[in-house]
């Protein structure tokens, strides 16, 4: 059954690669996507049929939801739809594992086969990318970024805008500040504070 029989059309506010990805995700959800908007000139990624005007009437009627990787610009993007008076949703890819007892903000990507286990708690603007996993009790701050095969473990806390690269993993009651970047494959094994990129096995702080 089409549980987004009655909902406004959807439109992927950004037209890259990653906003592609949400729209395949959101149509697969049974969401109908009306189409993407982006602030550059040329977004060659998404269909040209697809791309829509700034000032298309269908917009007043939509739901939105921010789609840049970049997590600096999709909070940009997301105050710029809300300040417009913008309805922001979640997509969540039918294969995607979300526990009824997690808590999602709004704006909200979750990836296909990426789980949210039970009492998890997923700020505003977050992107859980394919296969990431996020244990039971973690928390993270608006508009963090786990990557393809990232994995929190039980009780991690990660800050606002922080991203957790390809196959990184925290361990269980550990956190990682705002605004860091943790490495590809990277393993953290203990706290670090706010702006650091953290690299290797164990990951330590390559600058501040």
């Amino acid at each position: 059954m089409n549980t987004h029989a009655n909902h406004p059309p959807l439109v992927v506010y950004g037209a890259g690669g990653h906003g592609t990805v949400v729209a395949d995700a959101a149509e697969l959800s049974g969401l109908t996507l009306l189409g993407f908007l982006d602030d550059r000139e040329q977004a060659t990624l998404a269909p040209a049929d697809q791309l829509l005007s700034q000032n298309d009437p269908n917009l007043a009627g939509a739901c939105f939801i921010p789609a840049i990787g970049d997590n600096d610009a999709r909070a940009a993007v997301m105050q710029k739809i809300e300040q417009l008076g913008g309805k922001v949703v979640n997509v969540v890819h039918p294969t995607a594992a979300v526990s009824p007892r997690a808590t999602l903000g709004h704006g909200v990507y979750v990836g296909p086969q990426a789980v949210i286990n039970a009492h998890a708690t997923v700020g505003d603007g977050c992107i859980i990318n394919s296969s990431a996993i996020v244990e039971h009790h973690c928390t993270l701050g608006d508009f963090a970024h786990l990557a393809p095969g990232a994995a929190l473990g039980g009780g991690v806390t990660i800050g606002d805008r922080t991203l957790i690269g390809l196959g990184a993993k925290v361990l269980p009651r550990l956190s990682v500040g705002s605004h860091c970047v943790v490495g590809s494959g990277a393993v953290v094994t203990r706290n670090f504070d706010d702006g650091l990129l953290l690299m290797g096995v164990p990951a330590v702080a390559q600058r501040a």
